[in-house]
C-alpha cells in the first residue's frame, strides 16, 4: 500500500467510532469490526521506549500509535489462556515502523 493510501485509511478510521476488543486468537492485539472487515491493532511490548500500539493498515503495512484517537474506545485487556502468545515477528521494529 501507498503511503498516500496508507495516511488515507488511518485519517478516515480515526474519525469513526470503532470499539477494540482483546483478540482471543492472539495475545496482545486488539480487533475491531469496520465496513465488513476486522481491523486489528498490536500492543507494543517495548512500551514505553516506543509507540504504544502497531495498526495494521493492509497485510503488510502497519502505522504507530501513541494513543486512542477520541472517537475509539478499547475493552479490558483481557486474552483467554487460549490465545497464542506474543511471538517476534520482524515486522514490528518499532524503530522502523513511521
Amino acid at each position: 500500500m501507498e503511503i498516500e493510501q496508507a495516511m488515507a485509511r488511518l485519517r478516515h478510521l480515526q474519525d469513526c467510532a470503532l470499539h477494540w476488543t482483546a483478540d482471543p486468537r492472539r495475545h496482545s492485539w486488539l480487533r475491531a469490526h469496520h465496513e465488513g472487515e476486522w481491523l486489528n491493532i498490536r500492543l507494543n511490548p517495548q512500551f514505553p521506549s516506543g509507540p504504544m500500539y502497531a495498526l495494521q493498515i493492509g497485510s503488510d503495512d502497519f502505522v504507530t500509535l501513541e494513543d486512542f484517537p477520541p472517537t475509539w474506545t478499547r475493552g479490558p485487556l483481557v486474552w483467554p489462556d487460549s490465545a497464542a502468545p506474543l511471538a517476534y515477528d520482524e515486522r514490528f521494529d518499532y524503530d522502523d515502523l513511521g
